[in-house]
């Protein structure tokens, strides 16, 4: 396949020449790097508008599995192998094909539907709908960051570790809503390109939490390479203030790690 093939899926008839849809023209490899694509369905502001979880069967793999029969057996297939590879916490145990079974007559076998491994008893998602995808424990939280999927608050914090406010994130990269949200409009916004976000409930209320890797992106694209210093600065001062010294110049040495954050040391 050429490495510079594209395939645009946002004309009206996304049909090749021969009136086959473009998604069932894909290898087998890159179908499932789609179907895989589509299973977290993280939708930021999901919590906003609750009324888009109130339709049944709405997930995106639903909708692509109802295009044609050749989708269909692909998102089934890729279902099945994931309920496999996971089944040390999906508890999944595939039935007895019937074409090997001695018992049931050829009428029908043929005439048998094929399992569906989405919606069915043992479906993929009849199953992420009631437990956490990473530990297997019965949850209904989201995934803060994936919120299509349900995910405990100890898997919450272990996958995605690196999470902060909206508040803290234009405090501490010195960025605006704007910088953040590069578009307001009703009923959604549109985030900044590479920014990783998602809203949850909290006291009551609703918070935004933000990938922080996402934002040091953001934060280069705004102030250049050498954002940093400033950043290391304004902490200083912060930390200074919070600790009642009037001296700027008592603190002197900075250092920023991942694990430890700003540690200041006084002269």
């Amino acid at each position: 396949m050429n490495s510079h093939a594209t395939i645009d899926l946002t004309q009206d008839s996304p049909l090749d020449g021969n009136g086959q849809d473009l998604l069932s023209s894909l290898p087998p490899e890159l179908l499932d790097e789609v179907i895989s694509y589509l299973y977290p369905a993280h939708f930021p502001d999901r919590i906003l508008f609750p009324k888009q979880d109130e339709s049944p069967c709405s997930h995106p793999l639903d909708f692509l599995a109802a295009t044609n029969h050749s989708l269909r057996s692909a998102v089934n297939a890729w279902a099945h192998s994931f309920l496999l590879q996971h089944a040390h916490i999906t508890n999944y145990k595939p039935k007895t094909s019937l074409a090997s079974s001695k018992t049931k007559s050829k009428s029908k076998m043929k005439t048998a539907p094929s399992p569906n491994l989405l919606r069915g008893r043992s479906g993929l998602l009849t199953w992420s709908e009631k437990h956490c995808v990473f530990c297997g424990k019965n949850s209904v939280r989201r995934a803060i960051l994936a919120n299509g999927l349900r995910c405990c608050d100890a898997c919450d914090r272990k996958e995605w570790p690196g999470k902060i406010t909206k508040t803290q994130a234009q405090r501490d990269y010195l960025l605006k809503e704007s910088d953040l949200f590069i578009q307001m409009y009703p009923g959604g916004r549109t985030a900044a390109p590479g920014l990783l976000y998602g809203v949850y409930s909290c006291q009551g209320g609703h918070a935004t939490m933000i990938l922080e890797e996402s934002l040091r992106r953001a934060a280069r694209r705004k102030h250049g390479d050498g954002w940093e210093a400033e950043k290391d600065q304004r902490a200083a001062e912060r930390q200074r203030k919070s600790a009642g010294d009037p001296n700027p110049d008592a603190w002197s040495e900075l250092t920023w790690t991942k694990e430890d954050g700003l540690q200041l040391s006084p002269e």
